[in-house]
């Protein structure tokens, strides 16, 4: 169901499914779609509940501005 969303919307990010509900637990998943933007040090930077056709560029920015950052180092 999300792949198929996925390819209608013309979304051309990374896009996983819950199967066990596990992850969904997890964060306090409560809406269909969430999406969550992790850093590289894996803290979540932004949640986007719902869909937002008008976010899209917003959240392409932030991941941008992310993927610009350092790659963390080791302690």
């Amino acid at each position: 169901m999300a792949a198929t969303f996925a390819t209608q919307e013309g979304v051309h990010y990374a896009i996983a499914s819950d199967s066990t509900n596990a992850t969904s637990l997890a964060y306090g998943v409560r809406n269909i779609p969430t999406l969550f933007v992790l850093d590289k040090r894996g803290v979540v930077r932004e949640v986007s509940m719902g869909y937002d056709p008008g976010a899209q560029v917003q959240i392409e920015n932030l991941v941008k501005q992310l993927l610009a950052e350092p790659a963390p180092t080791n302690p």
